[in-house]
């Protein structure tokens, strides 16, 4: 797959080679940041981490009580009630 998503870029086009969604970005975001912080001995960068922490958590948390509520309505839905 590496191999695709290399030869189209130097093809010219710079789209991967299958859509994906961008649920890994933010804890990567987040590890980059910590990992910066504690290489660089910067409390900015830690703080910047713990802030993109507390972001993503509240982003995946928000997603799973959305994810429950729509199951929820489905289910009422489906049952008629």
């Amino acid at each position: 797959m590496k191999f695709v998503e290399t030869a189209r870029v130097v093809k010219g086009t710079s789209t991967p080679a299958f859509p994906h969604s961008v649920d890994n970005s933010f804890p990567a975001l987040t590890v980059v940041l910590l990992a910066a912080g504690a290489m660089e001995r910067d409390g900015l960068f830690f703080l910047a981490g713990c802030a993109s922490f507390a972001a993503t958590l509240a982003y995946f948390g928000l997603l799973a009580f959305g994810g429950m509520h729509l199951i929820e309505k489905l289910r009422s839905a489906i049952s008629g009630c």
